[in-house]
C-alpha cells in the first residue's frame, strides 16, 4: 500500500498533468477550429466506405442529397480537392491505387479540404442509409405502396450498380431486412457506424500524435519537468502541502467531463496555483533538495539530461487526456482520505505489549483510580458553532507576506499552512498582503462562509 508521502507526490504529479492537458487541449481545440481535420478524416472515411477516392461519384451524389446538404453551408465539390490528378496521370493511378488499398488520405486533398470550413464534422447514420437507399430507387418516400414492392425495387436496382463495396453492403442488408425497409435500413446504419469507428481511431491517432507534440511545447514554454517536480514533491514537505490543498481547491473546476468545461480563467488559476513548481527561474533551492540537488547542480550535462527526460515525460503524460488525469487524481484523492495517518487506529496488541494494567492495580479493586478531567465548557452551544478553514499561503511567491483575518493580523507559519477556527453562517474576510518588487503594496483577498458542508475545507492564497 501507498505510504502518505508517496500518495501526496502522485497527487502533486497528477494535479500538474492536469492542467497541463488542458493547456495542451485549448491549442489542440485551436487548431481544430482551424484546419477542420474532423471533417477532413470524416470525408476521407465516406469516400473509402464508398470506394470513391476521388469523391465524384457516390460520394459528390450522397453529399448532395436532401438528407446530407441540409447539414452543411456551401456545395460538395471535389474539383476542388483533388485538381493536382490530372496534372500527373502516373501520379493520379499510383495515389489512386494506395487510397484503394491502404486507405492513405492524400496530402494535398487534406491541405485543401480546410477550405471547405463549413463541412460537417459529424453525419448522423440514419440520414447516411436514408440517403444511400434513396439514391438506389427509393425515391418516392412515404408514396411506397408496400415494403415488399420496395424491397423488390431495391434489390433489383441494386443489382444494375458496379461491383464493389456499396453494391455489397446494400445486397447484405436487403437480404438481412427481407421484406422490411426498416431492417434494411438499420442495417445500412450500422455498417456506416461500423466505418465512422474507423474514422475515430484515424482521428483519436492523430490527436495523440499532436497532443504528444503540443504537450512537448507546452512542457518546455512552461519548464514542466516531471523529474525536478517529482523531487521538489518529496524533499520539500511546505510546497508538498501546498499543492495539496490548491488540487483539493480547483480539481472540481477543471473537471473536463462537466457540461460547462473549464474556461481559459479557470486554467489560468490552475497554473498560477502550481507557483514555483513551474515556468523558467523557478529552480528549487538546492538546500531544500539536499545531496542530491547540489550534485545535479554541479552536473550540467546531467542536469539537462535529466531535464529533457522530464519534459518527455510530460509530454508523454499530456497525450493521456485531461479526462485520464482527473479520475486518477480524483482516485488518488479518494484513497488519501481514507488512509489518513490521524485517522489510523492505532496498533492492536496484547496487554503486555501495549503496557496494561499493574498487577497490583488488577488486583485491587479498590484501587483509586486518577479522575477523568473535567469536559471543557463549550460556550459556542448558546453562539453560533465554530469551523475551521485551512489556510494555504504561497509564502514562496511572496515577499513579506502579512496574514489578516476580519481585519485582525494574525501570524503566518514559515510554511504558510495554517488552520482558523471561524463562527459558521457568518462570512468572514480573509487577506493576504505583500510587497511586489517595486515595493508597493499587494493585497489577496477572499470572502469564507463556512457550514457543516465546508468545514475544514483548503483555501489557497494567493
Amino acid at each position: 500500500m501507498f505510504n502518505s508521502q508517496v500518495l501526496e507526490i502522485g497527487i502533486g504529479l497528477a494535479f500538474v498533468f492536469l492542467v497541463a492537458s488542458l493547456l495542451a487541449t485549448a491549442v489542440r481545440e485551436m487548431i481544430e477550429g482551424l484546419l477542420k481535420t474532423r471533417a477532413i478524416h470524416l470525408e476521407r472515411g465516406i469516400r473509402q466506405l464508398l470506394d470513391d477516392p476521388t469523391g465524384t461519384l457516390a460520394t459528390k451524389s450522397l453529399f448532395d442529397h436532401p438528407q446530407l446538404y441540409g447539414l452543411f453551408d456551401g456545395v460538395y465539390d471535389p474539383t476542388k480537392l483533388v485538381p493536382f490528378l490530372r496534372k500527373n496521370p502516373l501520379s493520379t493511378r499510383r495515389r489512386q491505387t494506395q487510397v484503394q488499398q491502404n486507405g492513405f488520405v492524400i496530402k494535398e486533398e487534406a491541405k485543401r479540404l480546410p477550405l471547405l470550413s463549413r463541412f460537417p464534422a459529424y453525419i448522423p447514420s440514419r440520414n447516411f442509409a436514408i440517403a444511400l437507399l434513396d439514391l438506389v430507387g427509393a425515391g418516392g418516400g412515404d408514396q411506397r405502396a408496400s415494403d415488399s414492392q420496395l424491397m423488390e425495387t431495391l434489390r433489383a436496382n441494386a443489382m444494375t450498380l458496379r461491383p464493389g463495396k456499396v453494391r455489397d453492403a446494400i445486397l447484405v442488408a436487403l437480404a438481412e431486412g427481407g421484406n422490411d425497409f426498416d431492417r434494411a435500413r438499420k442495417s445500412l446504419e450500422a455498417w456506416f457506424d461500423a466505418g465512422m469507428d474507423r474514422v475515430s481511431g484515424w482521428y483519436k491517432r492523430e490527436s495523440q500524435l499532436v497532443l504528444i507534440l503540443i504537450g512537448l511545447v507546452t512542457a518546455v514554454g512552461f519548464n514542466i519537468d516531471a523529474v525536478r517536480i517529482a523531487s521538489t514533491l518529496a524533499s520539500n514537505n511546505s510546497v508538498r502541502q501546498q499543492i495539496l490543498l490548491r488540487a483539493e481547491d480547483q480539481r472540481h473546476a477543471l473537471n473536463p467531463g462537466r457540461p460547462t468545461p473549464p474556461d481559459q480563467k479557470d486554467i489560468e488559476d490552475a497554473k498560477a496555483s502550481l507557483g514555483t513548481l513551474i515556468g523558467w527561474g523557478t529552480q528549487p533551492d538546492p538546500a531544500a533538495g539536499g545531496k542530491a540537488a547540489r550534485d545535479a547542480s554541479e552536473d550540467g550535462v546531467g542536469r539537462i539530461a535529466l531535464m529533457v527526460a522530464g519534459w518527455l515525460l510530460t509530454a508523454i503524460a499530456v497525450s493521456l487526456g485531461a479526462p485520464f488525469w482527473f479520475d486518477v487524481l480524483n482516485k488518488f484523492m479518494v484513497i488519501r482520505a481514507t488512509v489518513k495517518p490521524y485517522e489510523k487506529s492505532p496498533p492492536e496488541g496484547s496487554e503486555d505489549r501495549r503496557g496494561g494494567k499493574p498487577v497490583a492495580e488488577q488486583l485491587d479493586e479498590t484501587a483509586p483510580r486518577a479522575a477523568a478531567p473535567p469536559a471543557p465548557e463549550q460556550p459556542g452551544r448558546e453562539g453560533p458553532p465554530l469551523g475551521h478553514v485551512r489556510l494555504a499561503v504561497g509564502v514562496d511567491q511572496l515577499q513579506s507576506p502579512e496574514l489578516f483575518v476580519n481585519g485582525k493580523p494574525e501570524p503566518l507559519p514559515v510554511d504558510g499552512l495554517i488552520e482558523i477556527p471561524l463562527e459558521m453562517g457568518v462570512p468572514h474576510t480573509v487577506q493576504v498582503t505583500s510587497r511586489n518588487a517595486l515595493g508597493l503594496r499587494r493585497r489577496y483577498e477572499k470572502t469564507i462562509t463556512l457550514s457543516f458542508d465546508n468545514d475544514l475545507a483548503p483555501v489557497a492564497l494567493p
